[in-house]
């Protein structure tokens, strides 16, 4: 059985065609667990209705404590020998529990799949499905996770998202792997990073079961200083993570390619957010601070290049102390997403 875990809060917009996606799946062995923390819409109610409907649909309701204390809570109570995560304002392919049925016999520790999102087209890679083992496999794969490097030309899995997935239940138990509740950014990875550190195979299957919704309300595109105390604590529990899974000496390099990404990040949605109302000078005395700490120190000292040409820029702008030039390029940066939908999760 495949147990799905969907965590609830204020999703009323989306959350029944997130469920239809789950309950029309061509494979029907499944159970859906609707974990809503707190929802003060009419979440909760819907939630109840699919209940009423469906046998296989199990409701819990607790107070608001976010998003990854939802999926442990799930986490918790599944019964099935698979788990999938599915976000409230995201749906999935019918396809996608058979794949995970038809492949389960090859007895991977997780199963890996491909996303688009509704509103931009997309084909998948194609191609047969790819399933590799051992030590040396999964260090690659955790190194992907932090670099965003694709299996396969034109592959698009989303690596530092738990969506999109199959984990293996006994696996989750036998490390009592759970999501940090303390992180509101990051927690997908810190989970997906331990548990590929505690894998011994993986399967690809270069086919497109989960669509992200891209909506101008996304929590990733606000203002909140919030993040980059949250960066912090991130980077602390990755790199203890990869040091505990003997990790750190072989994946160095991508920790630092990380590091950067986290940096552009807290440019991008802190420092030079539009919302940010601080006075210029106010802003280059915080990119000091920022430039100050260890882990964003070592990373600059590394001169990686870090994703797109743009990006680069920004890093090399922001090395030389040339804020209002890494401000323009923030800016930039944000008129893209515009046109093309990027930067949700």
């Amino acid at each position: 059985m495949i147990s799905v875990i969907i965590p609830v809060y204020n999703a009323e917009r989306y959350l029944r065609r997130c469920a239809d996606s789950v309950l029309g799946s061509s494979y029907p062995d499944f159970e859906l667990l609707l974990v809503d923390d707190g929802s003060t819409d009419g979440s909760a109610r819907i939630c109840e209705d699919y209940a009423q409907r469906d046998r296989r649909v199990r409701v819990f309701h607790q107070e608001n404590r976010g998003v990854s204390a939802a999926r442990n809570r799930g986490l918790e109570l599944c019964q099935g020998e698979w788990v999938v995560f599915v976000d409230a304002d995201d749906f999935i392919s019918p396809r996608f529990f058979a794949a995970i049925a038809e492949q389960a016999p090859k007895e991977p520790d997780i199963m890996l799949f491909e996303y688009t999102s509704q509103d931009r087209e997309f084909r998948s890679s194609g191609g047969p499905a790819e399933l590799a083992r051992g030590r040396e496999a999964l260090l690659d794969l955790a190194g992907r996770n932090l670099t965003l490097r694709q299996l396969r030309r034109g592959g698009r899995i989303g690596f530092r998202s738990a969506c999109g997935k199959a984990f293996r239940k006994d696996r989750i138990d036998q490390y009592g792997l759970r999501f940090p509740a303390e992180l509101f950014y990051g927690e997908d990875l810190i989970f997906c990073m331990e548990y590929l550190l505690r894998a011994e195979s993986y399967l690809y299957l270069p086919q497109t079961a989960y669509f992200y919704d891209l909506h101008g309300d996304s929590s990733s595109r606000r203002f909140r200083l919030a993040l980059l105390d949250n960066h912090r604590l991130l980077l602390e529990k990755l790199r203890r993570v990869l040091e505990e899974g003997n990790a750190l000496p072989r994946l160095e390099r991508e920790f630092d390619f990380y590091v950067l990404g986290l940096l552009t990040t807290a440019l991008l949605r802190v420092v030079f957010h539009p919302e940010n109302r601080m006075p210029f000078r106010e802003k280059a005395a915080l990119c000091d601070r920022i430039r100050e700490d260890g882990f964003y120190k070592a990373a600059l000292r590394q001169g990686l290049r870090c994703g797109s040409l743009r990006r680069r820029a920004l890093m090399l702008a922001f090395r030389r102390r040339h804020y209002r030039l890494a401000a323009l390029f923030c800016r930039l940066t944000r008129l893209s997403w515009l046109k093309t939908g990027e930067g949700r999760k």
